[in-house]
C-alpha cells in the first residue's frame, strides 16, 4: 500500500477542462489522451455547427417553430378577447397532441438512425473476422 489511489479508481478519471454556459466546470470524463468532451473541443467547433445547422433546419424543427407561433398568437388572441377560452383550450389540447407526434417521430428517426449505424458496425466485423 503505497496510499495512492487503486488504479481505475473514480479519482484517476480526467473531467473535460472546457465550462457549461452557466460558467460551471464541465464535468463530463473524458479519455487520457483527450483535454475536452465532445461539446468543448475546440478540433469539433465546426462539426458541432454544422450538425446544429442541420437540427435547425430538420422539418420537425420548422414545426415546432410553427406550433410555437401558432399557440403565441392564439395567447395573444384569447388574452384580447378574440377567442372564446374554452376553444383555446381545446386548441391547446391539440397543440399538445402534435407535439407528442413529434416527439414519436423523432424517436423514430433515432432509433433508425442507430440501427443503420449498428448495421454498418456489424458488418465491419463480420468483414475483419473473415480477412483473418
Amino acid at each position: 500500500m503505497n496510499g495512492s489511489p487503486p488504479r481505475g479508481s473514480p479519482s484517476e478519471e480526467r473531467v473535460c477542462a472546457g465550462y457549461k454556459p452557466d460558467g460551471e466546470p464541465c464535468q463530463r470524463i473524458v479519455s487520457p489522451s483527450q483535454r475536452y468532451c465532445y461539446s468543448h473541443s475546440p478540433e469539433r467547433a465546426s462539426e458541432r455547427k454544422i450538425n446544429a445547422s442541420k437540427a435547425g433546419k430538420s422539418k420537425s424543427g420548422r414545426r415546432v417553430r410553427d406550433l410555437d407561433t401558432q399557440l403565441a398568437k392564439l395567447y395573444e388572441d384569447t388574452l384580447a378577447g378574440g377567442v372564446d377560452r374554452g376553444v383555446a383550450a381545446v386548441l391547446c389540447q391539440i397543440v399538445y397532441g402534435r407535439t407528442r407526434l413529434l416527439e414519436a417521430e423523432r424517436r423514430i428517426r433515432e432509433v433508425e438512425e442507430i440501427e443503420k449505424r449498428l448495421e454498418a458496425i456489424e458488418a465491419r466485423e463480420r468483414g475483419m473476422k473473415v480477412r483473418r
